[in-house]
C-alpha cells in the first residue's frame, strides 16, 4: 500500500524520488527581488503562484506579476509545463544549488510494506494525541461552568462594591495547572453559552491558547510574568460590566445605537479600567480593559472609547480579535453561532481595518483555518471533527480529522483518524455547524468519540 506524505526539506535532503510542490524561504537576490531576479524568476517560474509581501500587505498573485522590491515567501501551484522544476534530477539538484535555492516543499510515495513499524508507531502518536486532546475536554466541562458562574459571582459582587477576584482565580489557577486552555477553546464552538460569563472564560481560554503559539512560533517577548496573570487578564477584559444593570447586561434584546443602555454597554471599557487601576494591576492589564474594542480604524462607531490606535498595546489588539471570534462561534438566545472556519475567513475582511494584516496571520497560524473540534465533511462525504492545527502553516487547510460519520449519516463506533497531510486524494470540502447537526449533544459527541 502506497500514500503520498508532504513535508519540508532542506536541498541536501532532495531525492529523485520526491516531487516539488514549493520553492520555500527565499533569500536574496529573489527576497526582497531584484529587479535582474524578479525578471529571471517570471521568465523561469511562468503559471506558478508566488506568495508575496508588498507595501506591508501580504498576498498570492501570478508569478507573472512580481515587481522588483516584493518579497517573496514561497513559490508554488506550478504547471505541467513546469515540471523541469518539480521533478527532481541531478540536473535540476546541481541547477538549484547555483541558483541558490534551500527550502522545499515535496511530496513523495510513503511504502507502508518496508516501513510498516514506523508508519504504525507514528499513527498511534497521532491517536494518542487526540484522545489525550478529547479526554481533556471531556474533563473540562465542570471547570467550563463553574467558572463561569465565579465570574457572574465576581461581577454581581463589584456591583455592591466588593471587589474581589479571589474565586475567579482559583479557576484560573485549576485551568493553568491541568493545561486546559486548548480544551476550553476547543468546548467554545460545541455548546450554547451565555453573552457574558462563559464569554469571558472563553475569551480567557482562546486568548492564551494563541497567545501562546504565537510567542512560540514568532519569537515574541510573553510581557506577562505567568501564564495565571495572562489567562486571568484576558478573564477580566469584561470586568468593566459589572457597572453596568445587570438587567441590561443579562438582556437579549438588541439596544438602538445610542440608547441609554447601549451608551452604558459601550462605557465598559472606561468602567474597567478604573477598577483594575483601583485594584493595583499593572498597566498592561488594564490597557487590554480599557482599549479591547478599540479598532485600528478610530473613526468606526463600533471603536470606544475614542484613543490612538498606537496606544493599544500588541496583547490588547490581539484581546480585540479573539473577542469578536468568541462572539460569533458562540451560541447565543437570539442569533445563530457561526463555524470556527466561517469565522476565520469573515476576519480575514476585517484586516487593515479592525486590526493589522499581520495579526490576523498570527492568529490563523495559531488556530488554523479549521481550529480544533471544527466538524467538517471530507470529500468522500464522511465527516468529522478536526483534532490538530498542523505545525506545518503551509498545511493548515489539510489537518487531522476524526471522522465520527458515514457518508450516509451513521454514527461510526470507532473514528478513524484522518491525516489529511498524508491522505493527499482527500480533502475538506465544507465546514458544519457542530450544533446544527447534533443539537444540544456536539459536546457529548464529541467526548464520546474513540479514535482509532
Amino acid at each position: 500500500m502506497e500514500k503520498i506524505r508532504s513535508r519540508q526539506v532542506l536541498l541536501d535532503e532532495l531525492d529523485e524520488s520526491m516531487t516539488i510542490t514549493g520553492y520555500l524561504s527565499l533569500q536574496a537576490p529573489y527576497s526582497p527581488a531584484t529587479d535582474k531576479a524578479c525578471q529571471w524568476l517570471i521568465l523561469n517560474f511562468k503559471g506558478a503562484t508566488a506568495s508575496v509581501e508588498r507595501a506591508g500587505k501580504k498576498g498570492a498573485i501570478p508569478v507573472e506579476k512580481l515587481q522588483p522590491g516584493d518579497v517573496v515567501n514561497r513559490i508554488y501551484d506550478f504547471p505541467p509545463t513546469l515540471a523541469k522544476l518539480t521533478k527532481v534530477s541531478p540536473a535540476l539538484l546541481d541547477n538549484l544549488q547555483k541558483r541558490g535555492f534551500t527550502k522545499f516543499q515535496i511530496e513523495e510515495e510513503v511504502h507502508s510494506a518496508t516501513s510498516p513499524r514506523q508508519l504504525t508507531r507514528e499513527h498511534q502518536e497521532k491517536v494518542a494525541e487526540a484522545s489525550v486532546f478529547i479526554e481533556m475536554v471531556e474533563a473540562s466541562v465542570a471547570t467550563h461552568k463553574e467558572a463561569s458562574g465565579a465570574v457572574e459571582n465576581m461581577l454581581d459582587d463589584a456591583r455592591l462594591g466588593k471587589i474581589n477576584a479571589e474565586q475567579v482565580g482559583s479557576y484560573v489557577n485549576q485551568i493553568c495547572e491541568d493545561g486546559k486552555g486548548e480544551a476550553l477553546t476547543a468546548m467554545a464552538s460545541l455548546q450554547a453559552s451565555d453573552q457574558t460569563y462563559a464569554h469571558c472564560v472563553e475569551v480567557g481560554a482562546i486568548f492564551q491558547t494563541a497567545y501562546l503559539e504565537i510567542c512560540r512560533y514568532t519569537g515574541n517577548k510573553n510581557i506577562f510574568t505567568d501564564l495565571n496573570q495572562m489567562t486571568l487578564a484576558a478573564f477580566m477584559h469584561d470586568f468593566g460590566k459589572a457597572k453596568v444593570p445587570k438587567e441590561i447586561l443579562d438582556s437579549t434584546t438588541r439596544f438602538e445605537r445610542d440608547s441609554k443602555e447601549m451608551n452604558l454597554m459601550q462605557s465598559h471599557p472606561r468602567f474597567g479600567a478604573e477598577l483594575l487601576t483601583d485594584m493595583g494591576l499593572p498597566n498592561y492589564v488594564i490597557n487590554m480593559a480599557h482599549y479591547h474594542h478599540t479598532k485600528m480604524d478610530a473613526g468606526m462607531k463600533s471603536s470606544y472609547p475614542p484613543a490612538d490606535y498606537g496606544d493599544v498595546i500588541f496583547e490588547t489588539r490581539l484581546l480585540a480579535l479573539v473577542d469578536v471570534y468568541q462572539a460569533l462561534i458562540g451560541k447565543r438566545k437570539y442569533k445563530r453561532a457561526w463555524t470556527p472556519p466561517e469565522t476565520i475567513r469573515y476576519l480575514a475582511s476585517l484586516s487593515e481595518i479592525e486590526f493589522e494584516e499581520s495579526l490576523y496571520q498570527h492568529f490563523v497560524n495559531a488556530l488554523g483555518k479549521f481550529p480544533k473540534s471544527s466538524l467538517v465533511q471530507l470529500s468522500d462525504l464522511r465527516t468529522g471533527f478536526v483534532m490538530n492545527v498542523p505545525e506545518d502553516k503551509n498545511l493548515l487547510e489539510r489537518p487531522q480529522v476524526a471522522v465520527v460519520l458515514d457518508k450516509d449519516g451513521e454514527h461510526f463506533e470507532h473514528s478513524e483518524l484522518v491525516d489529511l497531510s498524508v491522505e493527499l486524494d482527500l480533502r475538506i470540502i465544507k465546514e458544519l455547524d457542530a450544533q446544527a447537526v447534533f443539537g444540544q449533544h456536539a459536546l457529548d459527541v464529541f467526548c464520546r468519540i474513540n479514535v482509532s
